[in-house]
């Protein structure tokens, strides 16, 4: 768009010159495929701008400092990465109707001494689906794993976002008792 209007504030002298004549008495119209033409134009400029505010609208973003202090976090669109301590913990918040960004591996007890954090109605996606579920049996220390502790996850689509955990747990996942585990193909 700001080709054509670069475009034409160049040629703006030889366009105030251009003249269309036609002889008196006699009508002119333009053709329909031009009328077709101007009105596709249009319709793909309003989708297009229509889908540009949706996929803004729809984008993880930082949160603000206020939205970072609260234990509460409902309907808002962010990494997960953002929301863990120097240590990699995140304690006692409460997520509902958030979509949460990866890439990033939770491991859903938190580790020794930490609450099991729970998943109700949630939905997993990433490409390839099967690995979206890593088993432990054992206390295990890995370097870059978010470890949340009483935490709840309600009604939150998780993006490129795996789960590190107990079979047991995870067992329950996998079943469907605490959310759905989607194909990001699809």
């Amino acid at each position: 768009m700001l080709a054509a209007l670069f475009t034409v504030y160049l040629f703006w002298p030889e366009l105030r010159m251009l003249k269309l004549t036609a002889p008196r008495n006699s009508v002119t119209e333009s053709p329909l495929w031009l009328y077709l033409f101007g009105l596709a134009s249009v319709g793909l400029l309003v989708f297009a701008f229509v889908h540009l505010y949706a996929s803004s609208v729809h984008q993880p973003r930082r949160l603000t400092s206020t939205e970072f202090a609260q234990p509460y976090i409902g309907e808002k669109y962010f990494y997960l990465a953002d929301l863990a301590d120097a240590n990699g913990v995140i304690i006692g918040r409460t997520f509902e109707d958030c979509w949460i960004y990866g890439p990033a591996v939770i491991s859903v007890t938190g580790g020794p001494g930490l609450e099991l954090t729970s998943f109700e109605h949630n939905s997993f996606m990433a490409p390839g689906a099967g690995s979206l579920l890593i088993d432990w049996d054992k206390p295990l220390i890995a370097s870059g794993v978010i470890k949340v502790s009483g935490c709840k996850f309600k009604r939150c689509h998780f993006l490129d976002v795996s789960l590190m955990g107990p079979s047991d747990v995870l067992n329950q996942i996998r079943r469907g008792e605490h959310g759905n585990i989607t194909d990001g193909k699809n």
